[in-house]
């Protein structure tokens, strides 16, 4: 069974991971999970696994291994908070214009929709309020969009994906040459093109050659640091409320503004990756503050 490397260095997993303390001092909990790695019948398991978290990432670097093509999707209904659409698909046809007249080209769309799904009442979707997906070239697209369909606000962590989706078609032509060519196209559910754009992240982190040599994963390290810096803002608007609200309630009485404490993380090795099933490593579990 393989773990998963969390950025940083040492630790029998490969990496560390970090949390910080709200403001009611209760540790804050980043959940992992790979959906490529993750067969659709080993999925309740692994979203029992990050439950507790507030925060999920979602690594989404590489093409699905065999069978676990459509777990993003499950995925994706396992945290929607509502029905929205998430894609189009476009499939170019040949149709006559009147009955038994000459067949024109013509594109068929269709729109496929997210639809909140909630198996047990551990999925994660009640508690996750912040949700990172990590891109580079090898993105499955397709994929993304669902999961941005299901939390529109979810940030993009990584490099641009290719802008290549859609079903590829083989034909054989003569003198033995094979044309390879898309035959169905995917689009955002606004119908703005992916293909040879691609999707572009909200932060851009680009994988170093010192960072290799480390056995640094800098896009995942960079994705938990953005989840503890925004629970501890998080947490210091709360503080500081609860504060305000002690000092009203108190007749306005002076103080200095205090609150929870958000001290700085403490970085512990703590990766748990999902049961095995099938010969496929359903990489995922919790990154939890210490």
């Amino acid at each position: 069974m393989s773990t998963s490397n969390t950025g940083g260095s040492g630790g029998n997993s490969g990496g560390r991971s970090g949390g910080v303390n709200s403001g009611d001092g209760k540790a804050v909990v980043i959940g992992y999970i790979d959906p490529g790695r993750t067969l659709p019948q080993q999925l309740p398991a692994a979203l029992a696994a990050i439950s507790a978290a507030t925060t999920i990432i979602i690594d989404m670097r590489h093409q699905p291994l065999p069978g676990t093509g459509k777990t993003a999707a499950l995925l994706a209904a396992h945290i929607a908070v509502e029905e929205s659409a998430a894609t189009q698909s476009i499939l170019p046809i040949l149709q006559p214009t009147t009955l038994g007249g000459d067949l024109q080209p013509s594109l068929l769309r269709h729109t496929n929709v997210v639809r909140p799904h909630r198996a047990t009442t551990s999925d994660a979707s009640p508690t996750v309020t912040k949700v990172f997906i990590l891109v580079n070239e090898y993105t499955p697209e397709h994929s993304v969009l669902y999961l941005l369909a299901a939390r529109p606000h979810a940030q993009l962590v990584g490099t641009t994906s290719s802008g290549g989706n859609g079903n590829v078609t083989n034909v054989c032509v003569p003198g033995g040459l094979v044309v390879s060519f898309s035959s169905l196209g995917i689009a955002r559910a606004n119908g703005h093109h992916v293909q040879r754009h691609g999707l572009r992240p909200h932060v851009m982190v680009t994988p170093t050659i010192a960072g290799l040599r480390r056995g640094v994963d800098e896009v995942l390290e960079r994705a938990v640091q953005m989840a503890q810096s925004s629970t501890a803002a998080t947490a210091a608007a709360a503080a500081a409320a609860a504060s305000a609200a002690a000092a009203a309630a108190s007749g306005g009485g002076g103080g200095d503004g205090g609150g929870g404490d958000v001290g700085s993380p403490s970085l512990k090795t703590s990766v748990a990756d999902a049961a095995t099933a099938n010969g496929v490593d359903a990489s995922g579990g919790l990154l939890p503050a210490t």
